[in-house]
């Protein structure tokens, strides 16, 4: 009776597992992929509420994404914790994965812990477990009893720390998509300030390939953007007489990393020359420089 009581359970965890990864495949929002976990949690095992904390990056404060109670079948958010007393009760134990506590034996900092999770139904036996990324605590899952003499079973820890382990995966990509999005939007931002320096000013590369030039650049050069980016280099366009002298400053530039001005003739694609001061100024942790010219 109790292995096929085993084997239930474990099939009822497995498809709730493959649930979660299929919604985390469908790469839904965070409190819904919350309130999914919590409610997995408390219909699998015996839990009777559950609740998922996200920890701050100023690590001062938590809030709940989501909390499960069974007796009601409500769901709850919003709650904010102090965060030092939400993962105090971990620093207490050796086993930092998990940490069972019982009401009734409790440490000060246990207790302080219970009472953060006091909702409709008490607690007074939980397992929790915190979930890290590189090395932080970025989040809580808490599964709580009202019977102190609750044993929480092997598979039930097992599948706790299933579910932890995908709450780290979809935090992961979450950081990930907002790094992106971050490095996108300074991008874009860094474009427009580049296309509105109001001279004209290119990108240069290694070896002197032009990556990236400006509308006014465009403008001044006579040169359209398509044959000039990744195509053509730097001293292209000064005079032969300055060619040396032009690729000198450039590499004197890189290697005092300090910006460089010096006079020189710019060649335009109708052949005419116009005397220019250029400003080289090399941009920090890469090999490229900002190169300006005015007329």
């Amino acid at each position: 009776m109790d292995q096929l009581q085993l084997e239930e359970r474990l099939f009822k965890q497995n498809s709730a597992l493959n649930a979660l990864s299929r919604s985390l495949a469908e790469e839904q929002g965070l409190e819904k992929i919350a309130r999914r976990i919590v409610h997995a949690a408390v219909r699998v095992t015996e839990a009777v509420c559950s609740s998922i904390w996200l920890v701050s990056p100023e690590f001062r404060q938590s809030v709940c994404l989501a909390a499960f109670d069974r007796s009601s079948g409500m769901y709850s958010c919003g709650s904010i914790v102090p965060t030092e007393s939400l993962l105090a009760v971990f620093d207490g134990h050796r086993e930092k994965r998990f940490v069972t506590i019982r009401e009734g034996n409790a440490s000060e900092a246990e207790l302080s812990f219970l009472r953060l999770l006091q909702g409709e139904t008490p607690a007074a036996t939980v397992l929790a477990t915190a979930v890290s990324i590189e090395g932080e605590p970025r989040c809580v899952l808490v599964l709580a009893h009202p019977d102190e003499d609750k044993q929480w079973r092997i598979d039930e820890r097992y599948f706790v720390g299933s579910l932890a382990t995908l709450v780290s995966t979809f935090l992961e990509s979450i950081e990930k998509r907002q790094v992106r999005s971050e490095l996108l939007h300074k991008e874009n931002i860094y474009r427009a300030i580049f296309e509105n320096t109001g001279t004209a000013t290119a990108i240069v590369g290694e070896e002197g390939t032009i990556a990236l030039i400006n509308s006014e650049f465009v403008r001044f050069s006579g040169y359209p953007r398509e044959d000039v980016e990744g195509k053509m280099v730097w001293r292209r366009f000064f005079h032969p007489a300055e060619k040396e002298r032009v690729l000198g400053c450039v590499e004197r530039s890189e290697q005092e990393q300090g910006p460089n001005k010096y006079e020189s003739r710019f060649l335009r694609k109708n052949g005419e020359v116009r005397d220019v001061l250029v400003s080289v100024e090399p941009i920090p942790g890469t090999r490229q420089c900002v190169a300006s010219v005015s007329d």
